[in-house]
């Protein structure tokens, strides 16, 4: 934690060393997480690149230094979140009075996300329509609620309920799927 805050303080200073070595310890960090949220690589690549640059710019902004991986996360959250926004395309296909059918995983299904590995499980994550993709991300992962998913997204609370019962929903179709196909096949056995 020490040896982070000197890192930070001298990235604050402009030093081009202290930048590099900020940014080789937490690429993999921020690519990861620009990775679940934007269904193409080079989407994530480019939000990865651009939440990068957001957060050397404002890192003279960030007073306490112990809160930093917090504050870069969002960082690449809200890249994330506003760049779909801008796009048109981004959409909700479902209306918020659709069934809230609860989907839990059964028993099964998590031995077989258990035993799956983690680029199936990506890419299974990255197949889900976007609306689905941002709710689950953003709730299961993150752990934002679903108020602040609402005001994140610009979206109803209940919507985003609506959106992670879908995203449980389609994750249990998947899953179902792969236990017809002989999962063992899929998920590297």
């Amino acid at each position: 934690m020490k040896e982070l805050k000197r890192i930070l303080e001298q990235c604050k200073k402009g030093d081009e060393l202290a930048q590099r070595v900020l940014f080789a310890q937490m690429k993999s960090t921020w690519m990861g997480v620009a990775v679940r949220y934007m269904k193409d690589t080079d989407e994530a690549k480019d939000i990865f690149q651009e939440a990068t640059l957001k957060i050397f710019t404002d890192l003279r902004s960030l007073k306490d230094t112990s809160a930093f991986h917090g504050w870069a996360r969002r960082i690449v959250i809200n890249t994330a979140l506003n760049h779909l926004k801008q796009r048109q395309s981004y959409l909700f296909a479902l209306q918020e009075h659709h069934s809230n059918e609860q989907a839990s995983l059964e028993a099964g299904d998590e031995e077989i996300i258990l035993k799956m590995d983690h680029a199936k499980l990506l890419d299974i994550i990255g197949n889900m329509p976007e609306g689905y993709r941002m709710v689950f991300n953003l709730f299961l992962i993150e752990g934002f609620t679903h108020q602040e998913i609402g005001k994140m997204m610009n979206i109803s609370e209940s919507t985003s309920r609506s959106q992670l019962v879908k995203a449980k929903q389609y994750l249990k179709r998947v899953l179902e799927k792969l236990k017809k196909n002989g999962y063992e096949k899929v998920v590297g056995f």
